[in-house]
Parts: structure tokens; C-alpha cells; sequence
């Protein structure tokens, strides 16, 4: 610690030296959830200060305050002071304005206690709040030396910091679920579903069938569930590593939990049934399907796509803190939005859009909207977009199989997500119309990685070439109870991760 150089200018916002105080982080893994610091520091003029908290190398790095009360270039600003004494706390969850507190204080002492960060001035007064966590969130590795650093912006005044401790909370770690494991596996399960019945006595049929030993309950069920209108929105909605059944009318979802952990009643009693949970969510032209794991808490969040303008606005229900993420990303005119998957490796789901033929991947920040990346592969007129990790290194890798209409090859190209790594394989029945097979999501053999997939409504099964090598071929065929009539029209669960 110490005391703060004074500036070498009468004039604000002239900065001299900072005073650095630097916090080794280690042991840290996953996504970071939360960021606060608090210091005990002492100035006679805080309208000089400027505090500012870096992530290790410096950037990303975020404003605690700044120049508070500045409203316009000459000003200098609040007149109050800080005492080491007492200690001021900055995290999200205050709700107190650091600029209010500093002017009530006129020329006293400023009241220690918690507030929000604040927009360096010189700005409006009051100050906008700022995001401290939401600043941090883009740092994959949280660990190694984080520095708060504090400036004077004027001679004359000066000050000591005698205390600081930074906070930083990070998601638990999350086991990778493969894509529609319905009895907790560990990997993909088959599952079909297909319409019967005509209006208004229509319904979704749905078939699944466990892939190895489900961790409880039985290993097959078939069940009505749902509206032929409806969207497929099948997720891991709760925390049991189960998938539940899902579907999405006219801006609401209906989920089915797998198991009595629910959304609302995590750890219900025994004896409580399982209910059916509705959630109000998009107006009846949004787009669903986009369902995944934004947050990191390892369970999916609900989502829908509306246009606005030229653009798309992304609504996300967080399930880790129930609030609501509202990014632009994507053209309405130009892009095509698929459903999230981790592409940079922070434990959270990305947004994702495809643009053009040939196409370009474009990955965004589900909290900010911010461009992550663009990666040019496949193309849209031809190719089917398979979301998965299919390289094993815990980031979503691109991947698509050239099987739209006639002509088309066949061929698996996956490229591996920031090396050089490409698979290409010949795999599956590509065409048009009823001839085609499904294109696949899913790990098949249980080793956290996604395999080459396909289904096949003529003979109802499912075929995949394991992972790693993709040279061993696995098979599954769906069979139905007796007095079954015929099944038809049915489209496969994992296809709904193929755009």
C-alpha cells in the first residue's frame, strides 16, 4: 500500500503516478460469476481520484470511479473525502450511487459501505452504474495478478490507501452433457418424435430409448406430449444431468421435467408428482430452438429470437440468477441464428449466427452482444450445421455435412475451433426429401466428445461413427411395444442442433 502521488498539475484530470495495489490470484476454474473490491483509503478530494481494477496483463480492465462529480471537462468535481477508516465496498449487488453518496457528503467524509461502479466523469450527475462482473466476464483464466490502481488528477490534495481485498467468484465446474440424454448416461440418448391424430385431438408422440444404464428409472418411454404446432424445446431445464422433454406455444414454454428436481422446487419432497411447468416466455412471432447454457450453471436457458429492424434481439432467461440477457446480435437480413455453444471455452454457451454462401460463422457474447469471432466453413445452400464438440477440447469446433439435395456428397468436413485440426469423411445418405437422413448432435459412446451421426426413417435407426478416430461404426434401431401402429412423419431429437 501507501500514499497516492500527488499530480503535478493544477489542472484536472491530469494524472500523475498510480499508486498500484496488486492481488495474486491463483487456483482458480471455470467462468468468472462475480468481481467486487473494496479498499480503506484516505484523500481530502475525491474529485481528483481515479481507481481503476485490471485483470492480469491489464485488459480487460474496468472504472470504479473517476473525476466523481466531473460534469464537464474543467470541473473538478466533488469536494467530499475518504477516510481510511472506513471501508468502501464496489459489486453489483449494491444498489447505492457512489457520485450521490460523495456529493450528500458535501465537504465531509464519505460514508463507508457498498456501491456500484460508476461511468468516469466528466458525465451526468448522477453518474451511470456500471458492471464490474459483466466487465471480467471475457477473462478465460482469472488467475495470476490483478492490480487496483488508483491516480490524483490535480495537485494539492493527496491521499494514502491503507487496505484493499478483491473478490472474485467462479462458476462450478460443469460436466459437459452430450446433446439429449434423457437417462442420465452420460450420452446421447435415441430419441424420435412424430405427430399423430388430426386436429384438435393432434398430438406429439415422443419415443425415447436410454443409450447404456440410466442412473435411474427405467430405459424406455413413449409419450404424448405436446401440440403438432408446437416448436421442440427439449433441454436440461433442472440439475439432475437429465434431459427434459420441452415445447414452445405461442410464447410460452411447457416443460416436462425428467425427474421431481424442477426449475421452481429444486429438492422437492418424495411423494411430490411431477408437474408440468409453464413459463411465459416471447411473444408468438419469436423464434425458439436456440435453447443452451449461457449462464455456465449447467443447465439450459430459455430463448428466443425476435427481429428488431435489420437486426436480432436475443432474449435469455439466466437460469443461474432468473434475470434477463437482451444482447443485438445477428442481420435479420443476412444471418441465420442457431442455437449457443461454447466457442471460446469459458464454461458458457455463445451466440451464434451463419451468414452467406459460402458461409461465415459469426460468435457473439451473450451478455455484451460483442463479436467473439468469425470463421468462414461450408455452405448454407448445400451443408447442414452440426453444433458439438467433436475434437474433445471443450470448445464447440465447426462442423457440417453436405447432404442438402441432389448432387450433394456426403462428406463430414469438421474444423477444428482455433488449430488446425480437420476431419473430412463420407458418412450417411445426403439427397433431398423423404431419402435423406438426419444429420446428428451427439455423443454416442460416452467419451465427452461428439460423434458423426446420422438417422435413417426408413429402417428407424441410428448410425454414428465413434470418436476419436471416426472409423468405428456404431448402430441402434428403435423398436416400438407391440400394437404400435405405424410410425411415420418422425423426426429424430438430436437433428434438432442441425441447422
Amino acid at each position: 500500500m501507501g500514499s497516492i502521488p500527488d499530480a503535478t498539475s493544477t489542472g484536472p484530470g491530469a494524472f500523475g503516478s498510480p499508486r498500484d495495489v496488486q492481488f495474486s490470484v491463483t487456483g482458480l476454474s471455470g467462468s468468472i460469476t462475480n468481481v467486487a473490491v473494496s479498499f480503506n483509503a484516505s484523500h481530502t478530494y475525491v474529485g481528483d481520484l481515479d481507481v481503476v481494477l485490471k485483470a492480469p496483463g491489464g485488459l480487460p480492465s474496468q472504472v470504479i470511479f473517476s473525476r466523481t462529480g466531473a460534469t464537464s471537462s474543467t470541473s473538478f468535481g466533488f469536494f467530499s473525502e475518504l477516510s481510511s477508516n472506513n471501508t468502501y465496498t464496489f459489486t453489483d449487488s449494491a444498489t447505492a450511487n457512489w457520485w450521490t453518496a460523495a456529493q450528500a457528503a458535501g465537504s465531509g467524509i464519505i460514508p463507508g459501505g457498498s456501491y456500484r461502479t460508476t461511468a468516469p466523469g466528466p458525465t451526468s450527475n448522477p453518474a451511470p452504474v456500471t458492471s464490474l462482473t459483466n466487465a471480467f466476464t471475457g477473462v478465460t483464466n482469472p488467475n495470476g495478478t490483478w492490480t487496483l490502481s488508483f491516480r490524483d488528477g490535480a495537485s494539492g490534495d493527496t491521499g494514502n490507501v491503507t487496505g484493499a481485498t478483491l473478490t472474485i467468484d467462479v462458476a462450478a465446474s460443469v460436466t459437459t452433457k452430450p446433446c439429449f440424454d434423457f437417462y442420465g448416461t452420460g450420452r446421447t440418448s435415441f430419441a424420435i418424435v412424430n405427430p399423430e391424430g388430426t386436429s384438435p385431438n393432434d398430438v406429439l408422440v415422443w419415443r425415447t430409448r436410454a443409450n447404456g444404464t440410466p442412473s435411474s428409472g427405467g430405459n424406455a418411454e413413449n409419450i404424448g406430449y405436446g401440440k403438432t404446432s408446437d416448436f421442440l424445446t427439449p433441454g436440461y431445464y433442472d440439475a439432475d444431468n437429465k434431459a427434459d422433454l420441452a415445447v414452445w406455444r405461442n410464447g410460452t414454454y411447457f416443460i416436462r421435467p425428467s425427474t421431481l428436481y424442477t426449475i421452481s422446487n429444486p429438492n422437492p419432497p418424495p411423494t411430490t408428482n411431477i408437474p408440468i411447468i409453464s413459463q411465459q416466455w416471447g411473444i408468438s412471432t419469436d423464434t425458439p430452438g436456440l435453447e443452451a447454457d449461457y449462464d455456465g450453471d449447467g443447465k439450459d436457458d430459455l430463448t428466443v429470437v425476435r427481429v428488431e429492424g435489420s437486426s436480432y434481439r436475443w432474449y435469455i432467461l439466466r437460469s443461474s440468477n432468473n434475470t434477463l440477457l437482451t444482447p443485438l446480435f445477428g442481420s435479420s437480413t443476412t444471418d441465420s441464428p442457431i442455437a449457443g455453444a461454447d466457442y471460446n471455452g469459458d464454461g458458457k454457451a455463445d451466440l451464434t449466427v451463419l451468414r452467406g454462401s459460402p458461409t461465415q460463422y459469426f460468435i457473439g457474447d451473450a451478455v455484451t452482444g460483442d463479436l467473439i469471432l468469425v470463421q468462414q466453413w461450408g455452405n448454407f445452400a448445400t451443408d447442414f450445421y452440426i453444433v458439438g464438440d467433436f475434437l474433445g477440447d471443450s470448445k464447440a469446433d465447426f462442423a457440417v455435412w453436405r447432404g442438402f439435395g441432389s448432387g450433394t456428397n456426403g462428406y463430414w468436413y469438421i474444423k477444428e475451433n482455433g488449430g488446425p485440426g480437420v476431419v473430412i469423411t463420407q458418412f450417411g445418405i445426403p439427397g433431398s426429401g423423404t431419402s435423406r437422413d438426419f444429420a446428428l448432435c451427439g455423443d454416442y459412446n460416452g467419451d465427452g466428445k461428439s460423434d458423426i451421426a446420422v438417422y435413417r426413417p426408413s429402417n428407424k435407426t441410428f448410425y454414428w461413427l465413434n470418436s476419436p478416430s471416426f472409423n468405428t461404426l456404431g448402430q441402434f434401431t428403435i423398436t416400438f411395444p407391440p400394437g404400435t401402429g405405424p410410425v411415420s412423419n418422425e423426426a429424430p431429437i438430436p437433428a434438432l442442433r442441425t441447422f
